[in-house]
């Protein structure tokens, strides 16, 4: 059944609704949140909210009124300038533009996370400005500051940017509205690190058997992939939409390959530090 299908008939809701996406999935491949306005009865307010919170952490609800309402289209107003944070240890601090590209003003929280998306004391950023305000059509950034020290200087440590767009003004009454959580990587890069991720990338070790697809990461630099798709004469195995190789990991794919198909090619995509991709095809022995 589809999954709008399976949606509406699970929590009694008659939607017209394709998904409950976030603005950046894994790693920042972009997906627009499509909802239009659907009627609630109450019972299905309170499943719908139950829901939301199983599917998505990257939904916020404002809730202006209780009872009967409308959920109002989800947009994403804030345009961030970038897909991931590179903190070079040398920076005082980094800026990462954001652009207010509604016709309302908008509050902007952003705050940090751990690799686990998890806030905590210990993270040892500091942002600046925590909440902002944006006036339609106007700029702003956030400007994160490396408040501490302990990070491993060997290999780069990785952390979570997080912002959210909450309407000043809401839409209308009786509703409820969705904020939506932009999740940006931040990677710390020591300065005793030599190289860069491309070359890493470059310098993966592969191997294939039968059953099983094994990379290693000997890097001290996390490596983003996409679109893992192993090649041969007469076909292909998509093996993984998305992996991010950590410093120094090895990471193993469970596949299942054809027997006697003589010569085969991975292709990739990787994920440089601006954002761009970058296509690779390499021979696997």
């Amino acid at each position: 059944m589809h999954e709008s299908r399976r949606f509406r008939k699970r929590y009694g809701i008659s939607a017209y609704r394709s998904e409950l996406r976030s603005v950046l999935l894994a790693d920042n491949k972009p997906a627009c949140p499509r909802m239009l306005a659907t009627k609630l009865t109450h019972g299905a307010f309170g499943r719908l909210l139950h829901a939301l919170r199983r599917t998505t952490s990257s939904l916020l609800v404002l809730i202006p009124a209780l009872g009967f309402g409308l959920i109002v289209p989800a947009h994403a107003t804030l345009v961030i300038g970038g897909t991931r944070v590179i903190y070079p240890e040398a920076y005082k601090s980094v800026t990462v533009s954001v652009s207010n590209h509604d016709e309302e003003p908008v509050l902007m929280q952003s705050w940090m996370t751990d690799a686990r998306d998890e806030a905590h004391p210990a993270i040892p950023f500091a942002i600046a400005e925590p909440l902002v305000k944006i006036e339609p059509g106007r700029s702003s950034g956030v400007r994160i500051f490396y408040a501490g020290d302990g990070m491993p200087p060997d290999r780069e440590s990785m952390f979570f940017l997080n912002i959210v767009g909450i309407p000043v003004k809401p839409a209308m009454q009786n509703a409820v509205q969705f904020a939506i959580k932009q999740r940006l990587k931040l990677f710390y890069r020591p300065k005793a690190l030599h190289g860069t991720v491309s070359d890493a990338v470059a310098a993966l070790r592969w191997q294939i058997d039968r059953d099983r697809l094994e990379v290693v990461n000997a890097s001290p630099f996390h490596v983003s992939l996409i679109d893992l798709d192993v090649q041969w004469q007469d076909g292909h195995l998509l093996v993984s939409d998305y992996v991010l190789l950590q410093p120094g990991a090895t990471k193993r794919f469970d596949v299942t390959l054809p027997r006697a198909i003589g010569r085969k090619n991975l292709r990739f995509v990787e994920i440089n530090d601006v954002g761009l991709q970058v296509p690779h095809e390499i021979d696997l022995h």
